[in-house]
């Protein structure tokens, strides 16, 4: 009987020893507009945040614990009408066990032209500026 009881508890811990499934991430919200959007996960903080994919109903989170790049999905609370189809990853702040993930709308550098707006002059010592 000692032996079964010896054994089955064994088999329990080299189980669970064994079993290496990544903790879930767990959704907290998002907010957002046509543009950007920020979506607010819950994971650990030593999980290094890779890439991040949006989606109308989801997004997928690549991260790295250590052991390679490992990817989740996370279901959002309700789907996001009109998302724009050139949303794009920007990064993560984090805080404490909590990821923001940042997303915004890629912008087409070729699309619009951008004169600079202003140019700096030292001229003896004192800085000037010239607005165009």
């Amino acid at each position: 009987m000692k032996y079964q009881v010896v054994l089955i508890f064994s088999f329990l811990f080299f189980y669970v020893g064994c079993s290496d499934d990544p903790q879930p991430i767990i959704y907290d919200g998002f907010s957002g507009n046509a543009e950007r959007w920020s979506i607010r996960v819950g994971m650990p903080e030593d999980w290094k945040i890779i890439n991040a994919h949006l989606e109308s109903k989801r997004v997928l989170v690549e991260y790295d614990r250590g052991r390679g790049v490992e990817k989740q999905y996370v279901q959002l609370s309700f789907p996001i009408k009109d998302l724009n189809e050139h949303i794009q990853f920007r990064g993560a702040n984090r805080i404490n066990d909590l990821a923001i993930l940042h997303f915004t709308v890629e912008e087409d550098p070729q699309s619009k032209f951008n004169p600079p707006l202003a140019k700096s002059e030292n001229i003896n010592g004192f800085r000037t500026r010239e607005e165009y």
